[in-house]
């Protein structure tokens, strides 16, 4: 998929609402600057549900897809035998190619942040020492700088 460049891309953030932070950042930069520069995922994925559907940018389907691609890189840190995220994951992936009702994905998305929620009140309790925050931290932004070369993969700007 490719999107035409937008010149004024601060000013564009803005007239959708993003944060203060993100429109003061694209500030003098085009789209295609940003887009090419930004390892924020989360605005990535932010700008194209804004923007979803709408002439020149993916559809919907395709940013579910997308959303789901990244969720599976996740999955290695999902417990043996818990098999919720997976499934939905598997659910959204049905749902974009018409093969599964938005109330299925839905029951799943529900079943799997129970699962999410259980995990993350366990880690909160075992990650205790400064050195696993930091490794953490650094495996986190290290996460996020591939899902953003993920993102930039799949959605182009021209």
């Amino acid at each position: 998929m490719k999107i035409a460049n937008i010149e004024n891309f601060s000013a564009y953030l803005k007239s959708l609402g993003a944060c203060s932070v993100a429109v003061d950042w694209a500030k003098g930069k085009s789209l295609k600057t940003a887009w090419n520069t930004v390892n924020q995922a989360d605005w990535m994925m932010w700008l194209l549900g804004k923007n979803v559907d709408a002439e020149g940018w993916p559809s919907r389907e395709t940013v579910v897809l997308l959303s789901c691609a990244i969720a599976r890189k996740v999955l290695k840190y999902v417990p043996e035998g818990e098999d919720r995220p997976r499934l939905a994951i598997e659910a959204a992936e049905k749902w974009a190619a018409g093969k599964e009702t938005l109330e299925n994905v839905e029951d799943a998305a529900v079943s799997a942040y129970a699962a999410y929620s259980a995990a993350a009140w366990t880690a909160s309790y075992t990650a205790s020492s400064a050195s696993s925050a930091a490794n953490a931290s650094a495996e986190r932004e290290e996460f996020n700088k591939g899902v953003c070369n993920l993102v930039r993969k799949k959605i182009k700007i021209i």
